[in-house]
Formats: structure tokens, C-alpha cells, sequence
């Protein structure tokens, strides 16, 4: 009998279940044409783009989040990150154990990352104990609306003792070439002698006339590091304040901190070199003016000036001629025709003339 009673609360109670589900459905799917259809849950995924270098007596991550979601084809949308979450450790955690035995940094919002572009970067100072030839060990967490990722995979990198901050960086302009030279360090951050450095980076910025309030990031002028202990810089087309700093390379992806900064404001006001190598070719029914190339970062274009048998001035044959040849098909026969060559720069800026050529037609 007891059993017998026991079986039908059972069948009671699910029925119930099933009832409070289906009022549950009807409810959510109220106003809704059609069946229920259940939002997908958006998967984040690891991190597979980490990158570690040291700055100093700092360690910097940088990364950038995956373009879709885990199933491939929905948009990463970076506003929906709460947070990142750093995990570190100085031994080799292998599997399921970094998570659990590693040293879990606190959240980190994106409003706090610096950023250039689609790429973040984290930047934590290590203690001097932890520099000299130690293992670290970095992997990083996000969380995506409510959802956390998986941990990016585990990179392992390995510190040093770095030179001390680059002294000495001074700047000069000579026209529009700004050149930049400094001293070698000679300690490293213990304060002890300092072998030697296998180059240099050197980073630049540019604050644009009347934006004083605008700090873009600094960014490495060269592709590869500088060996020596000074830099011409010719690429300076563009007015503003010019802001330089140096750091020294131990080895590869360990830097020094970088240096004091220096800085100076550039108007483009400097015309390009004036065209060289000018010669006249007559063809059957036109003269043909050549000259050299004028190498100027902000080169815009040519123009070409004419003067015509015993006219005393030159006048405009041609303008924003963009190859260092020129076609003359206005010419006539038993004329004498000189010419002249202009370069001018981006900023408007024109040099003076080259050496007049001349050519009977």
C-alpha cells in the first residue's frame, strides 16, 4: 500500500514539473510567433596571440582577442569584455594546475589596457629577485558578457638583468632631417658593468599641431633595432611635436626602460633639393626633358618653366608633373627653347630652379 501510495506522489510531483515547464515556455514564448527558439549561449575562446617582453624591471603582455566566437562565424564584439585576468607563476604548472596553482592577478577592465589598434597591452613590474635569468610563466582570461574563456595558452619567458635607462639623448634639426644621438650605458639595473647591448629601439611619437591634448602611443621608428648611438630621421613631412625616446637591448624582447624623452616642433617650411641632371632630347615632333629623381621623403611633384628664343622670363610650362620626364609637344620649328625644373613638396614648399638647358626645335 505505502509502496503504491509512494508511486503516485512520484507521478504527482512530475506531472507538476511538467506543467510548471510547459507555463514556463508558454510564458517566454508569449507574443511570439512560431516555436521557442533559445538564444545561443556566445562561447568565448582562448587567447592565441600572447606575446611577453620585458621593459626594465616590467614584464609587458600584449594580445589581441579573436576576431569571431566559438562557433566560427559571430563577431567578437569587443564592448561585451568585463574583464582580463592575468595568471602567473615562476615553475612549470602543467595541465589543469596553472589555473588552480598559479598567482591570479586581479580584473582588469579594458578602460585600463593600453591599446594601439586591436592590440592590448599589460604592463606589471617584477621585483629585482625575479629578474636576473628566471622562468616565468603567463596565460591570460577574459570574460565575455556572463561567460568566461578558456586560458590562452601557457608562454614561458625568460628575464634578465637589463641595461639601465639609455643617458644623453639630445636632438638637432638640420632642415627637415632631425638627428638623434645618445650615450651607451655602461651599468645594467644592479648597478654592475655592462658588457655591451646588441642595439637600440628607438620610439617616436607625433602630436599634431593644436591637438596638445592627443598622447598616441609611441612607436618603434625602425623595423629592426639601431646599432649605433644616433639616428637621422628624414621622415618629417607631417607638423607638430616631434617626441623621441631611446631603450637598450639586452637580447631580444629584453629592453631597458626607456630614456628621458626629448622633443621638438617641426614646420614644414625647408623646400626640396633643387632637380639635377637636366637635359634636353629633340624627337621628330617634340622635345624631351629628363632630370634626376629628387629624393625628399614629401616629394610631391615637378614643374616645368620654359622660356621661348629671347623672352627674359620663364614662364609655367607645366605643373604636378609626377615622373622626372616631360613630353614638350607645343614646340615649334626654328625656335630655341630653355627650360627649367621645380620640385615641390607635399607642404607646397618649392625649390629653386635647376640649371636652365636649352635645345633648338
Amino acid at each position: 500500500m505505502k509502496r503504491s501510495q509512494s508511486i503516485q506522489t512520484r507521478r504527482h510531483a512530475a506531472v507538476l514539473t511538467a506543467v510548471s515547464l510547459a507555463a514556463a515556455l508558454t510564458f517566454l514564448s508569449c507574443g511570439r510567433k512560431g516555436p521557442l527558439r533559445l538564444e545561443p549561449r556566445p562561447e568565448p575562446t582562448a587567447i592565441s596571440s600572447l606575446e611577453v617582453r620585458q621593459l626594465g624591471p616590467a614584464v609587458e603582455l600584449s594580445w589581441t582577442f579573436p576576431a569571431v566566437l566559438g562557433d566560427g562565424t559571430t563577431t567578437f564584439e569587443t564592448d561585451q569584455v568585463r574583464w582580463v585576468r592575468c595568471y602567473h607563476s615562476n615553475r612549470v604548472l602543467k595541465g589543469g594546475q596553472f589555473q588552480r596553482r598559479a598567482e591570479a592577478l586581479r580584473k582588469i577592465s579594458l578602460d585600463e589596457l593600453e591599446r594601439e589598434g586591436f592590440i592590448y597591452r599589460l604592463r606589471f613590474p617584477l621585483s629585482s629577485a625575479e629578474l636576473a635569468g628566471k622562468r616565468h610563466f603567463f596565460s591570460l582570461m577574459y570574460s565575455y558578457q556572463r561567460y568566461k574563456s578558456p586560458l590562452s595558452p601557457v608562454q614561458e619567458f625568460v628575464t634578465g638583468l637589463p641595461a639601465s635607462s639609455v643617458p644623453g639623448l639630445a636632438i638637432s634639426q638640420e632642415e627637415k632631417a632631425l638627428r638623434l644621438e645618445w650615450k651607451r650605458p655602461t651599468e645594467n639595473l644592479a648597478g654592475k658593468p655592462l658588457a655591451g647591448v646588441s642595439g637600440y629601439i628607438l620610439y617616436r611619437r607625433i602630436i599634431p599641431e593644436g591637438e596638445s591634448d592627443s598622447k598616441p602611443l609611441f612607436q618603434p621608428i625602425t623595423s629592426e633595432p639601431i646599432l649605433q648611438e644616433r639616428y637621422e630621421d628624414t621622415d618629417t613631412s607631417r607638423e607638430g611635436r616631434y617626441e623621441y625616446r631611446v631603450s637598450a637591448l639586452l637580447t631580444p624582447g629584453i629592453e631597458s626602460a626607456p630614456s628621458d624623452t626629448v622633443s621638438i616642433t617641426m614646420k614644414d617650411t625647408y623646400p626640396p633639393d633643387p632637380p639635377t641632371g637636366v637635359v634636353v632630347f629633340r624627337a621628330r615632333d617634340h622635345l624631351l626633358i629628363n632630370w634626376r629623381a629628387v629624393e625628399d621623403r614629401d616629394l610631391s611633384h615637378y614643374r616645368i618653366y620654359r622660356r621661348v628664343d629671347d623672352e627674359e622670363e620663364f614662364t609655367l610650362l607645366a605643373d604636378r608633373v609626377t615622373t622626372p620626364h616631360y613630353e614638350d609637344r607645343s614646340v615649334a620649328l626654328t625656335h630655341m627653347y630653355t627650360y627649367q625644373v621645380t620640385a615641390v613638396d607635399a607642404r607646397g614648399n618649392e625649390s629653386l630652379p635647376s640649371q636652365a638647358v636649352d635645345e633648338a626645335f
